[in-house]
C-alpha cells in the first residue's frame, strides 16, 4: 500500500491507488500494434472493486521525452521489487495523475481480469487512447533490470488475449456524452481500432 492516499474518482466511486506496474512491451494493443511500455495504476474501492488505469508509452531518443513519473520512481536507485510482475509501492511523494496522464481525455473501458496468474476477475480496465512518452534511455534501464531479474528477453508482458464476448466501450472523456460500443463492424473502428488485451480469458 502507498503511504500517500491517491484517490481516483471513476464512475461515481472513489478508488484508492494501491501500486503501479510497468510492462514492456505493452499488454494492450491499440491500432494493431504494441506500444513500447504500459503503465498500470491499480486501484481499489472500500468495497473491494478493482480498477486499473492504463497509460501507453512510446520511447523517444529526445532528451525532453523523459517521463517525469518514471524519473520520480527511479530517484535514489532501483525502485522495483522482485515480484513476478515487478511493482513499485508508492512510498515517496509522486504525482501519478499530474505527471503521467496524457492530454487527451479519450479512453476505452472493458471488464477483464488481472494479467498475472491466477488472472482473477473482475477487473475494470480503463485504457487511455493517447500514449505518453518515455525516453529510450529510461526504457532501456527498465528492460535491463527485467533481463537481469531473469525475465525472458526483458519482456514482462502477458501476450494479448482474444476479446471473446466482452464489450469494449469508447468514451470521449465526458461520461454524460454518447457512449460508443466498439465492435468489428463499428465504423469508428477504422479510425480508433479495437484494442487487444492481455486481461483476457484466464
Amino acid at each position: 500500500m502507498c503511504q500517500q492516499k491517491f484517490v481516483w474518482n471513476f464512475e461515481g466511486e472513489q478508488f484508492l491507488l494501491e501500486h503501479v506496474e510497468l510492462h514492456s512491451p505493452s499488454e494492450h494493443r491499440i491500432g494493431g500494434g504494441l506500444h513500447d511500455a504500459e503503465f498500470q495504476l491499480y486501484h481499489r474501492t472500500a468495497a473491494g472493486r478493482v480498477a486499473v488505469l492504463s497509460i501507453m508509452a512510446r520511447s523517444s531518443l529526445l532528451i525532453e521525452a523523459e517521463n517525469e513519473f518514471f524519473k520520480a520512481m527511479t530517484h535514489g536507485g532501483d525502485p522495483w521489487k522482485p515480484k513476478e510482475v515487478l511493482a513499485k509501492e508508492l512510498d515517496e511523494p509522486l504525482r501519478p495523475y499530474q505527471d503521467l496522464m496524457p492530454a487527451s481525455p479519450e479512453y476505452f473501458t472493458y471488464y477483464g481480469s488481472y494479467t498475472v496468474p491466477p488472472c482473477a476477475k473482475p477487473v475494470t480496465w480503463v485504457i487511455q487512447q493517447e500514449a505518453v512518452r518515455i525516453s529510450y534511455l529510461q526504457l532501456a534501464i527498465f528492460r535491463d533490470v527485467m533481463y537481469w531479474s531473469g525475465v525472458w528477453k526483458g519482456n514482462n508482458n502477458r501476450p494479448v488475449q482474444a476479446l471473446g464476448g466482452r464489450q469494449l466501450r469508447f468514451f470521449a472523456g465526458d461520461r454524460s456524452g454518447p457512449v460508443t460500443v466498439v465492435t468489428p463492424t463499428t465504423p469508428m473502428a477504422q479510425g480508433k481500432p479495437l484494442i487487444g488485451s492481455a486481461a483476457g480469458q484466464a
